[in-house]
């Protein structure tokens, strides 16, 4: 509920002598009046501003809610991502260790291949040697 008051200006409550108390009393009543007139006009200019401060808040408030689930979608999605990265690391892991008991199985298959056919060699040709 708004209203709106026009200012009214009076003169300053000043006493004269000639003056009743009855007018002095009048004076000063309107002069009380328009004081509290004024105060009620700062206080509603102040609970105006108190509202659109509030109103300010809650629309920040209510960005900064926004930008947070954004956020937290986010961490989701980089936790999902990272945990299958994990897992496909693991098994990355695994067959490259398949791999080289696999490249270590070859060697050693073909050491015992070229050593035996070295013995072979040497036994056709009579010669002994002492490698063992």
């Amino acid at each position: 509920m708004h209203f709106k008051i026009e200012p009214v200006t009076l003169a300053p409550v000043t006493p004269n002598p000639g003056d009743s108390v009855d007018e002095r009393k009048k004076r000063r009543m309107i002069s009380n009046r328009e004081s509290a007139r004024r105060w009620r006009m700062r206080k509603q200019k102040h609970l105006e501003s108190l509202r659109n401060q509030v109103s300010r808040f809650k629309d920040g408030n209510r960005e900064l809610m926004i930008k947070l689930r954004l956020i937290l979608r986010q961490k989701q999605m980089i936790d999902e991502e990272n945990r299958c990265l994990c897992t496909e690391g693991e098994i990355l892991r695994h067959r490259l260790s398949e791999f080289r008991r696999d490249l270590l199985l070859r060697y050693l298959e073909e050491q015992k291949m070229s050593s035996s056919s070295a013995w072979a060699c040497i036994n056709d040709v009579g010669y002994v040697n002492d490698w063992r």
